[in-house]
């Protein structure tokens, strides 16, 4: 959905789906309240430009605003953010929630701890409920956004089907980019644990290329890459396909980027770049 297509309406309907999950057992504190407070009948506008939201540019140097960020928290956790996020290199806007606790180094051993873990774990749970619950109420998201990209059109002859890897941890992302990746034509595979796509490569493989989130609990991205070069028949085209900047991305282990909340259309010139 555009920018202007979206109301302060539904913004103030995210707020309150969005604390109603966070904050289950009890009132958000005060400053959480006064920073999701939203006059639905306002212009957009004036609540984007408000003091509490942080307005971030689709890249270094862009003119474009990329995402609009209002850190409310969750009860176990204060950094838990609700974004409206432009999908990269597109002009449709969605609802995410940015669970913001991979923002440690990449390489920390702080990933590693069982209370660490649990707190990731405990994060994207409130993520899938939260999301899914806009997605009910009508309210723009990713999963509504692939939806109607696959209703409106057909993307490719289905002559060719190469093999597509999908490993990401978010149930819906796989389920929606499975069908939108077979209605283009491809063969699909999908793993929601690095565990689980090198099994499944290993077992169904050839692969012809991988789409890879980076931020998963437990073994990441990362670790998935390294470990599909060393042990995968023949080498394929690798994709972080992540929430992560660009710039926080180790390039030597993939071959190509494409940021998360993800426009299809570009997802697959990407994908058809590398194999057809």
């Amino acid at each position: 959905m555009k920018l202007d297509q979206i109301t302060s309406a539904m913004l103030a309907e995210a707020m309150r789906i969005y604390l109603d999950i966070a904050y289950p057992d009890g009132e958000p504190p005060a400053h959480v309240q006064a920073m999701a407070r939203v006059d639905p009948d306002a212009p957009l506008e004036a609540a984007l430009g408000g003091e509490y939201v942080d307005a971030r540019p689709l890249r270094p140097g862009s003119e474009l605003v990329g995402k609009y960020l209002w850190r409310l928290g969750n009860a176990r956790y204060p950094h838990m953010k609700l974004g409206l996020e432009r999908c990269s290199e597109g002009d449709d806007f969605v609802f995410v929630v940015d669970t913001h606790d991979r923002d440690l180094p990449l390489d920390s051993e702080a990933y590693d701890s069982p209370e660490y873990q649990e707190l990731i774990r405990h994060n994207a749970r409130l993520k899938h409920l939260i999301e899914t619950r806009f997605h009910l109420a009508g309210l723009p998201t990713v999963r509504g956004h692939l939806v109607q990209y696959l209703r409106e059109r057909c993307t490719v002859s289905r002559g060719r089907r190469r093999t597509i890897l999908v490993v990401d941890d978010d149930e819906g992302i796989l389920e929606l980019g499975q069908a939108l990746l077979e209605e283009a034509g491809y063969r699909v595979l999908t793993a929601s644990s690095s565990a689980e796509a090198l099994q499944r490569c290993h077992d169904e493989g050839p692969v012809d290329l991988c789409l890879l989130d980076v931020m998963m609990p437990g073994l990441d991205g990362r670790y998935c890459a390294v470990q599909l070069r060393d042990e995968a028949t023949g080498r394929f085209p690798i994709l972080y396909v992540t929430a992560l900047p660009r710039e926080r991305v180790r390039s030597d282990l993939a071959d190509g980027y494409v940021g998360k909340p993800f426009d299809p259309d570009h997802l697959l010139e990407v994908i058809r770049k590398h194999i057809g």
